[in-house]
């Protein structure tokens, strides 16, 4: 299921599919859902999936100022 989060004024989209243990992916830079979608796949024949669009990455706009890894942090914190 798709869904969206507003973490420090940026709008964060990502995925949540499956059952069962959680696994958080995350993409790297210049990369996007889609990037590990075939890991996705595999993962949720036995688990809970979680697929991150980071801002400024896929489905999620630019955050509205520079963020550093504090602030990409504070994404993943708010959606786990």
């Amino acid at each position: 299921m798709d869904k969206s989060i507003t973490v420090n004024g940026a709008k964060v989209h990502y995925a949540d599919n499956g059952e069962g243990k959680p696994i958080v992916l995350m993409h790297g830079w210049g990369c996007d859902t889609t990037t590990l979608a075939s890991i996705e796949k595999v993962a949720l024949e036995s688990h809970r999936v979680i697929n991150i669009d980071f801002p400024g990455h896929g489905k999620s706009p630019e955050p509205p100022e520079v963020w550093g890894v504090e602030e990409y942090t504070q994404v993943l914190e708010e959606i786990v």
